[in-house]
């Protein structure tokens, strides 16, 4: 897993911290001829488009009342392995709930995931809002016209 920090400025002003997984980042290099600027602009931008474009005045009046502007978003593949919701990085599979407890925090406003979720599994939070997709098609599908309902967990484990 990659880890980049950036400051994006599209709708806002966002501080971003963007969990990359092997397989995704290397797929998009190859994508972006290896140029790492252009690499992490592409990942950066679609990974917010396809997750927040329907949910941004949720996740602006988030940063508001928290009063951050600090994200994380988080994209790889996903699947499920067993009965849970995993994220595909490398050879390793990895609960996407152990990712989000491992992540939920107060210094973010938020976690957006851009990651497969096969059988529209809901997440917890405690801390963290969490923007995922609810069902078979990922967010890439989304932003190919898929069906895809971008839920929220909220904290305290409120579902919305």
């Amino acid at each position: 897993m990659r880890k980049f920090r950036k400051d994006y400025h599209c709708w806002r002003n966002f501080s971003i911290d963007l969990f990359v997984s092997e397989d995704v980042f290397m797929e998009t290099a190859a994508n972006c001829k290896n140029d790492n600027d252009a690499v992490l602009s592409s990942l950066m931008h679609d990974s917010l488009h396809r997750t927040a474009r329907r949910k941004i005045t949720d996740l602006e009046k988030i940063c508001d009342k928290k009063g951050k502007n600090k994200i994380a978003i988080l994209n790889a593949h996903g699947g499920t392995v067993g009965y849970s919701w995993c994220l595909f990085d490398g050879h390793k599979s990895i609960p996407v709930q152990e990712w989000v407890k491992k992540h939920d925090s107060s210094r973010y406003a938020a976690i957006l995931l851009d990651v497969c979720n096969p059988n529209g599994d809901s997440l917890e939070a405690k801390n963290t809002h969490v923007f995922y997709p609810d069902n078979l098609s990922n967010l890439r599908g989304y932003a190919n016209g898929a069906e895809v309902k971008i839920m929220i967990a909220e904290p305290n484990n409120k579902p919305s």
